[in-house]
């Protein structure tokens, strides 16, 4: 089957390009402050729904198990054309998906709560996952070289600080208003979030496409690891990775 990659922006469109994935990743860390498994205020609604903590621990480890979506990725996006359009409307679907566990109490009855935010929850990360690869690779062709770990700083910089931010707003005005109806507007204010955070990619130009050697699904798989430098990063963060215990 024929892969394709991705050639380089013009100068104009890189510059373009930079500008608007600096506004998404802004507004992805307020939407990851939300809708994150492991975050306070998702921990908070399961916890207001009745789950334990060991449900949570069930609910994270789906998600985690989640992330194999991404080795179907190549193979189920290789022959979309517009790949830029598949990554915001499946990315539309992930938000709504996940997110839309706070209307679990509305439409559920109680004892099918666990199983419904296994399920929206497992679902959008799946959904996620499938985008994820070609996003990246989008973004990393957009990024110059030369100046790849100055721009990764400074994205960096302004995505923790959102978090940070998020998180200590979306925590206080919990406090302010407690119960279900404060886990709505928050709910509501991520998904907002979240689908800003693609609709700006509707701006930010994507790369030319050129065919190159057909491939399967097993040789696209373990290529990578042909690479020096990908098997000393690998080595590196296997060496690296917190412990479960920490």
């Amino acid at each position: 089957m024929e892969e394709q990659r991705a050639t380089s922006l013009s100068r104009m469109d890189t510059i373009r390009a930079l500008r608007l994935f600096l506004y998404n990743g802004i507004f992805w860390a307020a939407y990851g402050q939300v809708a994150g498994v492991m975050t306070p205020v998702f921990t908070g609604f399961a916890l207001f729904l009745g789950l334990k903590e060991s449900d949570i621990g069930t609910i994270a480890s789906f998600s985690a198990l989640a992330g194999l979506a991404q080795l179907f990725s190549p193979s189920l996006t290789r022959n979309i054309r517009k790949k830029s359009l598949f990554i915001i409307w499946v990315g539309f679907a992930e938000i709504i998906t996940v997110l839309s566990v706070v209307f679990i109490p509305l439409v559920l009855p109680k004892h099918l709560w666990f199983i419904g935010l296994i399920a929206l929850v497992t679902g959008g990360t799946i959904l996620g996952h499938l985008v994820s690869p070609v996003f990246q690779g989008w973004f990393a062709t957009a990024i110059p070289q030369q100046i790849r770990a100055r721009y990764l700083s400074k994205r960096t910089t302004a995505v923790y600080l959102t978090a940070i931010i998020t998180g200590y707003v979306a925590g206080r005005f919990l406090d302010a208003l407690s119960g279900y109806k404060g886990f709505v507007w928050v709910f509501c204010f991520g998904m907002a979030a979240g689908i800003a955070g693609y609709l700006v990619l509707f701006r930010v130009p994507f790369p030319q496409m050129r065919s190159s050697a057909p491939t399967g699904f097993l040789p696209s798989l373990f290529g990578p690891f042909r690479d020096r430098d990908f098997r000393q990063l690998l080595i590196c963060l296997l060496y690296t990775s917190p412990s479960p215990r920490d």
